[in-house]
């Protein structure tokens, strides 16, 4: 009787340490996975991103966002595609939860449908921005109004 109660124990435990449930009692046990929080290394940038009037960028050039003081400290950036090939937007990464989406209306000088995937950043820069989201964990912090942008004219002289 005493081995089949050890192992019914030990077998208790092993099922336990894997589904997270203790087999003994119909309670779970506790789960110990950390919420996910923006570090305090974060919270800098999150403040300082905050308070850009992104609203000044739109219908602008996408390098005129990129050469803001505060904007140019991403760390990563990444096009984003919604078929694969097609460019929906780029994406600043200033950590894994905080991050920039840049938006165009017309892609007039980079290919938005490329089965390689090979866009350059230096090629979008010189796209128009209709739209940018400040995300904090997936979710919007600050973003502008989706504006229906034209592309700037060039002067006639």
């Amino acid at each position: 009787m005493k081995k089949l109660t050890c192992l019914i124990i030990i077998t208790a435990a092993f099922i336990s340490s894997y589904s997270g449930v203790n087999p003994l009692s119909s309670a779970p046990l506790a789960d110990f996975r950390k919420k996910v929080t923006i570090k305090e290394t974060d919270s800098v940038s999150v403040k300082s991103l905050s308070k850009i009037d992104l609203n000044k960028y739109v219908g602008k050039k996408v390098s005129l966002l990129l050469n803001d003081r505060v904007i140019s400290k991403y760390k990563d950036y990444v096009f984003i595609q919604g078929k694969p090939g097609s460019l929906l937007y780029l994406t600043l990464e200033y950590s894994p939860h905080l991050y920039i989406e840049v938006y165009v209306n017309k892609f007039s000088h980079i290919k938005q449908f490329d089965i390689n995937m090979a866009w350059k950043l230096d090629t979008f820069k010189k796209e128009v921005i209709s739209e940018i989201r400040i995300k904090v964990d997936r979710r919007i912090l600050k973003d502008t109004n989706k504006i229906d942008v034209k592309e700037p004219r060039a002067a006639v002289g």
